[in-house]
């Protein structure tokens, strides 16, 4: 056991936080040892079962992980219908967040070689192991402001929930729908309970498996509810393999619950002790048969996905809404694109609010508005405090050369902390935009915006803070 250096006691229980100064010896549950270099401000967070070692912070930043860490468990061993840790609290896995990219790749390589490089986190059954990147990647002094981003710490809750399921399977994992479904669930409910959310479809990453899901449906691609639950949707894409299997367990949680504590007891509660995977995923396939036909469960699963009401799709996770506004970032291989799902349906649009940008005077950040099927326009606010205006023919997605329109003449450099107001404001026939210390565009041009729609974004790897957003005069 390494020297503990710091520890305290919070009101919802004891935890430890070690810091170490110079490398961290960290043992597998059951494959020996991984040795990890560590800066001399991580935090070593153990409560509720678990070990968390991050980059480090001020003990709000501890509190913020151990929070997470003791919303995990319960909900967990609730779901699962299992004792929260039947032979008493001890660390049982250990979660590693990376501050770059390469630290990452080069644990994940170690281990899984290659298999989640592009995933940015992973857990890992035989070292009782889970492993992500702080996205988006911070600095020490954002870190210290804004704590840990959220999609970090709704990651974390994510692989900690798997860590939970390998510790009551002996190792193993669940059947997949189930495996990702669940974290996927209970990291949601975690963020709900914390505060973090306020509603599953205003949160843009959860709103996008809904949108994901709804065009599938649209599109006649959506797979049958039993399709998911035996993988044979070859072809999709990860993002949408991922929303489906989410959605999937959501549906039958919420529909069929006694078919999923049926399930639940066969993995959790074996009586020859014994655990087979593939036994367990025709067992499940059995039990929501004898429910109902697959036929009712599809058509019922159909409807489900219809009646969801998504408010964001994003292009990659980039956008979480706080109190103190959105943070958006674009990670170090895709700029952040999200766009609100409600179509327009006037011919003016007014969109305002302030913008900070968390970087150097050459941040960007990005507001888009896409005439259906006709125009896609681009307006970039910059650190310098510069405003240009780009068109293309077509939606945003498809190919064409943007065409600078009009750019702004002002040109005063923003510090970190700067968050300047802004306004667009499209008339019949006029569009203005006004940002910053007198930064003004005013171009004569006709938009059809009836059944366009508007979003945000943000250059690969740069940061932009929006807040106050206000469309049409009402908050979006």
């Amino acid at each position: 056991m390494m020297p503990s250096l710091e520890s305290k006691e919070s009101a919802s229980g004891a935890f430890q936080v070690l810091i170490f100064a110079a490398l961290v010896f960290v043992a597998g549950c059951r494959s020996g040892a991984l040795l990890r270099a560590t800066d001399p401000t991580d935090l070593v967070i153990e409560a509720n079962g678990f070990r968390v070692i991050s980059p480090g912070g001020d003990s709000d930043f501890g509190e913020e992980i151990m929070r997470v860490t003791e919303a995990v468990v319960p909900i967990a061993a609730q779901l699962f219908t299992v004792p929260v840790w039947p032979d008493g609290e001890r660390v049982r896995g250990t979660a590693y967040l990376y501050p770059t990219v390469a630290e990452f790749l080069h644990y994940e390589g170690k281990l899984t070689r290659g298999k989640f490089a592009k995933n940015r986190a992973f857990s890992h059954a035989a070292t009782r192991s889970a492993h992500l990147v702080v996205l988006p990647i911070s600095t020490p002094e954002q870190l210290a402001r804004f704590g840990l981003p959220f999609h970090t710490l709704r990651g974390l809750a994510h692989e900690l929930s798997h860590l939970f399921v390998f510790e009551h399977t002996g190792g193993h994992s669940l059947p997949s729908w189930l495996a990702e479904g669940t974290a996927t669930w209970i990291e949601a409910q975690v963020m709900l309970e914390l505060g973090h959310i306020e509603t599953l479809e205003s949160e843009p990453w959860s709103s996008t498996y809904m949108f994901k899901a709804q065009q599938l449906l649209a599109s006649q691609m959506l797979p049958s509810l039993r399709q998911v639950v035996e993988s044979e949707h070859e072809g999709l894409p990860a993002s949408e393999v991922y929303a489906l299997r989410y959605l999937a367990f959501r549906f039958l949680h919420e529909h069929s619950p006694t078919a999923i504590d049926r399930i639940f007891q066969l993995a959790f509660h074996s009586r020859d002790g014994r655990y087979d995977l593939e036994r367990l995923e025709t067992q499940a396939v059995g039990i929501l048969e004898e429910h109902a036909s697959w036929t009712e469960l599809n058509l019922q699963f159909q409807e489900f996905v219809e009646g969801l009401n998504p408010e964001w799709n994003e292009r990659a996770r980039s956008l979480h809404f706080g109190k103190a506004g959105g943070r958006q970032a674009g990670i170090e291989d895709s700029s952040a694109l999200v766009w609100r799902v409600e179509r327009l349906t006037e011919r003016e649009f007014s969109l305002e609010g302030a913008l900070e940008f968390l970087g150097d005077h050459a941040s960007l950040a990005h507001l888009y508005i896409e005439e259906r099927e006709s125009a896609a326009h681009l307006f970039e606010f910059s650190g310098t405090g510069r405003a240009r205006y780009f068109r293309k023919p077509g939606e945003l997605e498809q190919s064409g050369e943007w065409e600078l329109v009009a750019e702004s003449e002002s040109s005063v450099p923003l510090v970190e902390g700067d968050a300047p107001k802004f306004e667009l404001i499209i008339d019949v026939g006029r569009c203005e935009l006004q940002f910053a210390a007198g930064a003004r565009i005013v171009v004569e041009v006709e938009l059809d915006l009836v059944g366009g729609r508007w979003g945000l974004g943000a250059p690969k790897g740069q940061t932009a803070h929006w807040r106050e957003l206000l469309v049409n005069r009402a908050k979006p």
